[in-house]
């Protein structure tokens, strides 16, 4: 705390206030990063939670750039010269934040609806039983993981999630995905599964895909992140996939793709990279192996 105040009072030497403060307050936006990051692919943290987590977090990153900009600002008392080019330069920063602080602002009015349970991505996605199968139809938005939960441990018996899903938010992607492969189930695409959907196929014991079924990857993203929040996320589910045992070539494929577009592999490039080991024939909504068929 003696260490906060002083160089809120700029009582440190410049090279001081800047070199060593100065690193201190970036290393902190770094590891808060890192932590977004990471709280967002653990399963026991709600979309909720994350949010207000978030919120606190983007508030702490403030606090500190402002802390650390300040002591510096007072730290330049003396020469005039030295004084003004420092000024200066604070000046320049605080403009070149602006942008960001824009940003900021406006993913931070996303990130307050879902901690209020209000996701902006509308219902959660539809969950269903039929026979031994659970199919999800739709948005993977705020609470389709509660939901799944649900319908899960009211039907012990099933052991195939069927997948319909456009994708939708991570980190309740993730939490469907943990809970598949704690109980070992297989995944299978029906039609379509996009973006974070593609997390809660990979987590199927055997992944299976219909014939015409279509296959979407890209770079994840969400609500308050930049680019290197993008990065960080991106490393991290480019080590899930690796871990998982899919074709390092495909995976780097996959990841290069922006958050903004999307890559379609063909069936038989996803059979060949290990992420799909099952080809099916959908007929009535009954699984029919044809790993043998011809893909498309």
């Amino acid at each position: 705390m003696h260490l906060i105040l002083r160089h809120w009072r700029g009582e440190y030497p410049l090279l001081t206030s800047i070199c060593g403060m100065g690193v201190l307050a970036v290393a902190f936006i770094l590891a808060s990063l890192r932590l977004v990051v990471a709280l967002a692919a653990h399963a026991d943290v709600s979309l909720a939670v994350f949010a207000r987590i978030q919120l606190a977090i983007y508030a702490c990153c403030a606090a500190v750039v402002l802390w650390a900009m300040v002591g510096i600002w007072r730290s330049a008392r003396t020469p005039p010269k030295t004084r003004w080019l420092v000024r200066g330069g604070l000046g320049l920063v605080a403009l070149a934040l602006i942008p960001l602080e824009i940003a900021t602002a406006r993913t931070s009015g996303e990130l307050l609806q879902l901690a209020m349970h209000r996701d902006p991505l509308g219902s959660p996605a539809k969950v269903s039983v039929l026979g031994d199968k659970i199919r999800l139809e739709g948005g993977i938005a705020q609470g389709t993981a509660e939901r799944f939960t649900r319908v899960l441990e009211a039907h012990p018996e099933v052991d195939v999630v069927e997948l319909s899903s456009f994708g939708g938010r991570i980190a309740e992607a993730e939490y469907i995905a943990a809970q598949i492969r704690d109980r070992e189930l297989d995944t299978m695409v029906v039609d379509q599964c996009l973006s974070a959907c593609t997390d809660v196929m990979l987590a199927g014991r055997r992944r299976f895909a219909a014939m015409n079924a279509d296959v979407g990857f890209h770079q994840p993203t969400m609500a308050g992140y930049n680019r290197l929040d993008d990065k960080l996320a991106t490393e991290d589910t480019r080590d899930a996939y690796l871990a998982a045992g899919i074709d390092p070539k495909f995976v780097e494929r996959a990841f290069a793709t922006a958050s903004s577009e999307m890559w379609f592999p063909s069936l038989e490039e996803m059979r060949a990279a290990n992420f799909v080991t099952n080809v099916v024939l959908v007929d009535d909504q009954k699984p029919v192996d044809a790993a043998k068929t011809k893909p498309r």
